[in-house]
């Protein structure tokens, strides 16, 4: 199960010193979340796509499982 301890988006990651991923593992060594590294590439993955505009999100149809995922694993994250 995963639990979220306190939101995401309190990570200020303004000056660029850490990665989505890297700040993740950080989020979860600290105890804040509980997630796999399969997880967090499954949530970096669609974030680099998003934050990179110029790559279509999903290129190929088994991409869209992928994203579901993901969707599933926030929602987790979320509501815990």
């Amino acid at each position: 199960m995963y639990r979220l301890f306190w939101p995401l988006h309190i990570i200020s990651l303004g000056t660029g010193v850490f990665t989505f991923f890297s700040a993740l593992r950080l989020a979860r060594h600290y105890g804040a979340i509980d997630l796999p590294d399969d997880d967090i590439r499954l949530l970096k993955d669609p974030r680099n796509k998003i934050a990179h505009s110029n790559w279509s999100l999903a290129t190929q149809y088994e991409y869209v499982a992928s994203l579901a995922k993901a969707y599933t694993v926030v929602q987790q994250l979320t509501d815990g």
